[in-house]
Parts: structure tokens; sequence; C-alpha cells
């Protein structure tokens, strides 16, 4: 059942198909009422017809039912099905932003690696020392138990589990935890004895 209602507006052309008011109540209707039954499906009491709702729905490939089934996952109290909504969120292979703020304590030796290592892997860094990566999730990997970088050069990129997410980025893992806004928050060390740098990344299609 489709989610969307695409309207194609007649213009000024006087033989173009146009769109009754009553038409359009009537597919309003059935979007709500098809939205509510999802929402039924992914609250079900039931947490294994539930947690079943919501990775059959990220399987679809319909980004609205993805989004739905994401954010009903990603909000939930039980860590489990956070973590489920997770592991369907990245085996969709989405394209992920993540923002490592550069604080005071990095020296400009540092910043300079930082600036470098950044360019190295497509990144940037802003004037106010924020470090942003576009990174594309690629396949999940059974024998190393992440889920991979795109780029092979990369290697693993994320790995979940009930109690925690891990990050790898400048070759270093670094623990990370989804947050009550949805988004993942921790620390990154970019290198040996270097000061940590605050991870921000929205988990979102």
């Amino acid at each position: 059942m489709a989610l969307t209602v695409a309207v194609v507006l007649a213009g000024a052309d006087a033989s173009a198909q146009s769109l009754s008011i009553d038409d359009l109540k009537a597919q309003v209707d059935q979007t709500v009422s098809a939205r509510g039954e999802f929402e039924a499906l992914l609250s079900d009491p039931d947490p294994a017809r539930a947690m079943a709702a919501m990775q059959l729905m990220m399987a679809s490939g319909d980004p609205t039912l993805m989004r739905m089934a994401v954010e009903n996952g990603i909000f939930s109290s039980n860590p489990a099905v956070r973590a489920t909504a997770l592991k369907a969120f990245l085996a969709a292979r989405p394209t992920v932003s993540a923002f490592l703020t550069i604080g005071e304590e990095f020296d400009t030796s540092q910043r300079n690696w930082v600036n470098g290592q950044a360019a190295r892997i497509g990144g940037s860094v802003s004037p106010d020392n924020v470090a942003y990566f576009s990174l594309r999730v690629g396949e999940y990997d059974v024998e190393q138990d992440c889920y991979m970088n795109l780029d092979p050069r990369q290697g693993c990129l994320f790995r979940v589990n009930d109690q925690v997410v891990s990050f790898r980025i400048f070759d270093n893992w670094n623990a990370l935890t989804l947050d009550e806004s949805g988004e993942l928050l921790g620390s990154a060390t970019p290198y040996a004895n270097y000061p940590g740098a605050a991870v921000r990344i929205p988990v979102t299609f």
C-alpha cells in the first residue's frame, strides 16, 4: 500500500486530467489510514511482531516506510529494539553525516594532522573547527562483524550491539551511544595520545 499521494496539476491545458476535491480527500484518507496501519504494526503489543514489522519495513526499499521504521525503533525504550533499528538502518547502506568537533585542547600540529586526514578520506574542516564527513555505508561483513565503509580502503565503519555502537574513523574504534534525539553521540580519538573530539552522527535518511 503506497503512502505517497501523487497529485498532477493540469495547469492551463483544458484537456489535461483534473483531480476533484472528493478524489483528493479519498486519497488523503487512504494515505492516513495506511500510515495508521503501519504505525499500529510497529506498536504491536507482541514484541516479536513489532520487531518483524520494523525489519520488513526497513527491507522494503520504500523511503517513507524505512523512515517510519527507523524513527519508531531508535526512540524505543528497549535497547534491543534500538539496536535492531540501527542495524536495519545501516543494512540499507545509507550515506551518513559525521561531525567531529576539534576543541581548543588540540594544538596547531594536531589540528593540521586532522585537517590532512579529513582531506584524505574526503572530509572537510569548517572555520569553526568542525570536521565533516559524508560516509557511505557498505555491506555487512560477517567475518569481521561490522558494516563496511563503501570505500574498501577504509575497512569497517560500524559495529552494533545492545549496549554500544562502535564507530571507526582515522583507523581507530570509538564508542558511541544513541541519544533521545536520534543521534549517535560520543568522542573519537583521531590519533594516539590526541585529545578526544566530540562526535555527532544523525540517524536519518
